[in-house]
């Protein structure tokens, strides 16, 4: 059994190397300033619920806007200032959409939910919160919500992690 720390720990060389994790510097830039939401909604919908589901990411109505081996980011929501990337790396599958956020009420709601029902477990890694799936799907699946500079990013990695 692996523990899911080795799993973080990928999704973190994941981030790094393409880009996702999102430099305070880059942000004003990229994101502007008009406030929007979505990105959750989007998450939950195009990444989380496929993954709980063992499926691939939807990315039905999207754009590829690169790719890079089996990394692929896609833009074209409704809404700007949302971009989605998903793939494999190292046997890893992901997916993770950042954006700007009015309220994480949302991805609030769907922690203490998925908390108070026993569907995912906390887990806190170098200041950012992480959800580990709870036995109940295998492979167990990890969530990322990481808010920074009002801008707030989601991911969803399989583990091998087993139950």
């Amino acid at each position: 059994m692996t523990d899911i720390r080795a799993g973080i720990q990928r999704m973190r060389g994941v981030c790094v190397a393409y880009g996702m994790c999102i430099p305070a510097a880059c942000t004003a830039t990229m994101f502007g300033a008009t406030a929007q939401a979505g990105a959750w909604g989007e998450f939950e919908a195009r990444c989380l619920m496929p993954f709980e589901k063992q499926a691939s990411a939807d990315v039905d109505g999207l754009v590829l806007g690169l790719q890079d081996g089996t990394v692929a980011a896609f833009d074209g929501f409704d809404e700007p200032f949302i971009s989605m990337s998903t793939g494999e790396i190292a046997g890893t599958r992901f997916c993770a959409v950042i954006g700007r956020e009015n309220s994480p009420d949302e991805a609030g709601a769907w922690v203490e939910a998925s908390l108070k029902s026993g569907r995912y477990v906390p887990m806190t890694m170098d200041n950012d919160d992480w959800f580990a799936s709870n036995e109940w799907i295998e492979p167990r699946i990890a969530v990322r919500i990481h808010r920074s500079n009002e801008i707030t990013q989601y991911y969803v990695l399989e583990t091998d992690l087993e139950s």
